[in-house]
């Protein structure tokens, strides 16, 4: 899942429900039954030392659910194995139970703090038995529906589980340890003409029924091998007509070859997605461990980014993007081998606890950078590291953290357990890493793990002690610096703080031959290394998470007698991100001559991965580079990438970068340059016509970003075009970042528009963040002149607020209500 929420193990979050009516749900709440009958339930001198009262074995889920009034009603069967606690207790929060019964007998219960307890009636029993529980809801979270009440054209109801979320709609034991199959069937009021109107559902496993009746429209679903609860999904849309449906099966081998260059990054596509999941058997070495029904779907607004739930993934809409303009933080592609991953690490081995979610992240994102070189080009891995590691050492800078800290959230288990895997894989070496990984999965296959295990596992089976390379990579907090110094055929390196042994990969050249990878054991200190070879390189894809620093590298006798001066027949050899990263490292400065090739359009034709790490590293060649990148054709990856850097924007704007950028085929660097133009950047006395035709131009765009930043351009401008472009781009069904972008420009402009007041103000409290934080910003920038509409508007629509809410919104928007 590419956003973390906390875990919480072996407890239930307290927080105030919603009854059906909408009110508050009492604090606490008991069924035919006295307090003194139900005092075992606080202090049960049987628990189970884990905290789980019994052990889940299958869930038969029966659900009606009407999008309109957001309501569920529902049955549950809890099929369990006993462990002799006095008690029993399930997570419910927020929901009314109507019925409990303990193997056909009716239970007296108590229902408090969002957790639903009971005497233990069946205690010491074996065999397996059985809870029913009858109930009803209007969840805040867990189950999120969107649009059925204000008449939108694509309405959506997804679920999102992971985050102890599904509590709020479905009564159980709701804890990642436990693992359990499940069947669901799914009702929908037959009034609203799913059928008809081309509305799809999707949940996971095998689907078993699809029947109308006069009252619903029900589709059933069964999954049938072990796994946690928080992998339930549910999602219902009208998918098929936005190209957003993907189904097929895992077994079709003819979906399996890989799609052509103009299929990659679209919409979703079976036949992408299968060849992402032959990639990853390949790469992790075990087999898919789930059935061959698989389907994924991209919604809107979704609150996660994306979500693995098992052969069901949800996606969202977010993370489409066009040819022209990629996605700037991370591709459609990298996002869903990153979910695909995920069905070996974390659906098919669970960790125990929050201290060893790296290991579900850490794989995930490590297979989803690899994906990259593979699906990409080997220099996107390359920048998806580069911006990693600063990431890292900015927080590291101010609070170290190693990758068990539960404290540190995303970059600990995503970022840093990512780097971890992958000095895991150079220290073991390909081969045995593949092979010991894939006995790990296979022999702990539905099961629950930890990292001690697996240090254990990985050592006894690899034969290799992984003792100190855990102590100090896994427990560890520090990012170290490593210096090494080229002394003839020896290495003094100089460690920041003592380590492990370390085993690195290097790249090795004798003259007249071919590069060549080898392995290399650094020491656990300081100390000088014989290195049999004249011309290497360390570390060269990058994977050591030591900051490495290169001293004395004489680069006038590498290109000499390499390549006798030629620069891009040494990019050639040695693999250019090589290049790059080697250059990089010793401080971007190999000589004038270099300077010359590197500005050169032969440099930018050839050895485009130079040409954006120098980009990225040196101001001072960047107006020339820049110039060389421009003449460059349609297709090619390096405009593209240039346009998704901070450095592109903000560098200094010639007469010469603007007439080249604002007529350019990708429209990240047209933006950019009318945007330099609008700042003031170029001649004064074409200013005003480059904008005028810029502007005109963008607003025909097919980029929707482009249109956008036109739009707000345009409107500071007076030219009436751009405030329509910008409503439009507001609306409360549009995709949340565009959104966010047009409630900016609205409230810069301090354009107070009725209907969008509207839309936002619904929003403003919405249980996902993103939509709450987007709809907020157009209500913190009211204008004077609208001040008072905003008043009666606020007054009129939101009676059903409660006290704590309002305040909540008369302190970020200075109206008090």
């Amino acid at each position: 899942m590419r956003h973390l929420y906390r875990l919480g193990l072996g407890f239930a979050l307290c927080a105030a429900g919603s009854s059906m009516s909408g009110k508050s749900a009492p604090e606490e709440l008991y069924r035919g039954a006295e307090l003194h009958e139900l005092c075992l339930l606080d202090g049960d001198e049987n628990a189970p030392e884990d905290g789980l009262s019994i052990d889940q074995v299958h869930l038969d889920i029966r659900l009606s659910i009407d999008p309109k009034s957001r309501t569920v009603r529902g049955k549950v069967t809890i099929q369990y194995l006993d462990k002799g606690a006095d008690s029993i207790r399930l997570d419910a929060v927020g929901i009314e139970i109507l019925t409990l019964r303990q193997e056909g007998q009716a239970m007296d219960f108590r229902h408090k703090g969002g957790q639903l307890a009971f005497k233990n009636a069946c205690r010491g029993q074996s065999g397996t038995k059985s809870l029913w529980i009858e109930f009803q809801a209007r969840p805040r979270k867990g189950l999120y529906f969107r649009g059925w009440d204000r008449d939108f054209e694509f309405p959506e109801l997804w679920s999102q589980g992971q985050g102890l979320e599904h509590r709020h709609w479905l009564p159980h034991q709701d804890d990642q340890r436990d693992k359990l199959s499940w069947k669901l069937s799914v009702g929908f009021p037959r009034a609203l003409n799913l059928i008809e109107r081309g509305f799809q559902f999707s949940s996971n496993g095998r689907r078993t029924q699809f029947e109308q009746t006069d009252e619903e429209t029900l589709w059933g679903f069964e999954q049938e091998l072990p796994q946690p609860s928080y992998l339930i999904a549910l999602a219902l849309g009208r998918f098929e007509d936005r190209g957003r449906w993907a189904e097929f099966s895992t077994q079709d081998l003819s979906l399996a070859a890989e799609p052509f260059a103009p299929d990659w990054g679209e919409a979703p596509s079976a036949h992408r997605l299968l060849a992402y999941l032959r990639w990853l058997e390949t790469e992790i070495g075990s087999p898919y461990p789930w059935g061959p029904e698989f389907r994924e779907v991209v919604v809107d607004n979704f609150k996660h980014g994306a979500m693995e739930n098992t052969s069901s993934v949800i996606v969202g809409s977010s993370n489409l993007h066009s040819e022209s303009r990629p996605h700037p933080v991370r591709t459609l592609a990298e996002i869903e081998v990153h979910e695909l991953a995920h069905h070996w690490f974390g659906n098919s081995v669970t960790c125990a606890g929050g201290s060893d979610f790296w290991i579900h992240e850490g794989f995930a994102t490590h297979f989803q950078w690899r994906s990259k070189t593979r699906f990409e080009g080997a220099w996107s891995e390359a920048l998806a590291r580069r911006n990693s590691r600063m990431a890292l050492e900015r927080q590291s800078s101010k609070t170290p953290f190693s990758v068990r800290d539960e404290k540190a959230g995303t970059l600990a288990f995503y970022d840093r357990g990512a780097w971890v895997v992958g000095m895991l894989e150079s220290h073991l070496g390909d081969s045995l890493f593949r092979s010991t990984l894939a006995e790990w999965l296979d022999s702990n296959r539905y099961k629950v793990v930890d990292t001690k295990g697996f240090e254990e596992f990985l050592s006894q089976n690899s034969r290799v002690d992984l003792k100190p390379f855990f102590e100090y990579w896994v427990e560890g907090r520090s990012l170290p610096e490593w210096t090494i110094r080229s002394e003839g055929q020896e290495w003094a390196i100089r460690r920041s703080e003592p380590g492990c042994e370390q085993i690195i990969d290097v790249w090795v050249c004798e003259p007249n031959s071919a590069w060549r990878r080898e392995r290399l054991s650094i020491p656990a200190a300081s100390g000088l290394i014989r290195i049999p070879w004249k011309y290497c390189i360390p570390d060269p894809n990058g994977r050591l998470l030591a900051k490495l620093k290169l001293e004395n590298w004489d680069w006038s006798a590498w290109n000499r007698e390499l390549t006798q001066g030629d620069w891009s027949a040494l990019a050639k050899w040695m693999g250019e991100e090589v290049l790059a990263r080697s250059i990089e490292r010793s401080g971007g400065a190999p000589g004038r001559d270099f300077d010359r090739w590197a500005t050169s359009l032969s440099a930018a034709e050839q050895a485009p991965a130079v040409v954006l790490s120098l980009f990225l590293e040196r101001p001072d060649l960047r107006e020339d580079m820049a110039r060389s990148v421009l003449k460059l054709g349609a297709g090619e990856w390096l405009p593209l990438r240039l346009a998704e850097c901070p450095e592109w924007s903000e560098m200094e704007w010639t007469e010469a970068l603007i007439a080249g950028a604002g007529d350019h085929h990708v429209a990240g660097i047209r933006s950019s340059a009318l945007a330099a133009v609008h700042r003031g950047a170029g001649d004064p006395k074409r200013r005003s016509d480059r904008i005028s035709k810029g502007v005109e131009r963008a607003l025909r765009s097919e980029d929707a970003p482009e249109r956008v930043e036109a739009a707000f351009i345009a409107a500071l401008n007076r030219e009436p075009e751009g405030l329509p472009v910008l409503l439009e781009a507001a609306r409360a069904d549009g995709d949340f970042a565009l959104r966010a972008e047009a409630l900016r420009a609205l409230k810069a402009l301090e354009v107070w528009d009725i209907s969008t007041a509207t839309s936002s103000l619904q929003d403003v409290f919405d249980p996902n963040p993103r939509i709450a934080s987007t709809a907020r910003i157009y209500w913190s920038g009211i204008p004077e002149s609208a001040r008072e509409s905003a008043m009666d508007l606020a007054r009129k629509s939101t009676e059903s607020w409660t006290a704590e809410q309002r305040k909540a919104f008369g302190e970020f928007s200075k109206l008090s209500l």
